[in-house]
């Protein structure tokens, strides 16, 4: 092999080395603390609405005279697939669009969707408007944990998914207290409204 050959082979780029992954742009450390901030404050309300129907279930069942069979369609089989089947579509479309409208907006969706939930009239509003929280949720997580993927970089991405766990399970603990609190106080209807607006806000 002549010289010029041996340095055109140098020169080509060795396809079978390991591609090094592109670092995360650098932002402030208050500027990424605001958004973990306001993306745990997204996950506990996401808990919050996800939860609270176990402790209105009584009160609803006895309104409308459902079934267990029904109950568990509305809390437990319609929620979780369609929301799971949904969440497929809805990350793809957060690969490429605006995450932070993609998560304003499945936010707007699924509040609005709580707040409908106490102005059900029959089972079928009731189970359409959980489904609509269901999907609503669905767009927020894979959006969620996309963005802090981008802000943290890659030594500092345990504590920050950590921490918007934490606001996860707080949102459960959330659900938990504030639904039995709502129902006894003014109802289940009145709970979910309250809740669907104070999401909003």
């Amino acid at each position: 092999m002549n010289t010029a050959t041996s340095a055109a082979v140098r020169d080509e780029p060795d396809l079978a080395a390991p591609v090094e992954p592109l670092a995360a742009p650098a932002f402030s450390r208050g500027y990424r603390t605001y958004v973990l901030v306001a993306l745990a404050v997204v996950g506990f309300m996401c808990a919050v609405d996800r939860v609270v129907i176990s402790m209105f279930m009584e009160p609803i069942r006895k309104e409308f005279g459902l079934t267990d069979t029904q109950l568990g369609l509305m809390t437990g089989l319609a929620f979780a697939v369609l929301g799971g089947v949904a969440s497929v579509p809805l990350a793809r479309w957060a690969d490429r669009g605006s995450r932070k409208w993609i998560i304003s907006g499945s936010f707007f969706a699924w509040t609005l969707m709580t707040a409908a939930s106490g102005m059900a009239a029959s089972f079928v509003q009731m189970l359409a408007a959980r489904v609509g929280v269901g999907i609503g949720e669905a767009g927020c997580i894979p959006a969620t944990h996309s963005m802090l993927g981008d802000y943290y970089p890659r030594e500092l991405r345990p504590r920050a998914l950590a921490v918007h766990s934490a606001g996860t399970y707080l949102g459960m603990l959330g659900g938990m207290v504030s639904g039995g609190i709502l129902v006894q106080t003014v109802g289940w209807r009145s709970g979910f409204i309250v809740l669907g607006l104070l999401g909003l806000v």
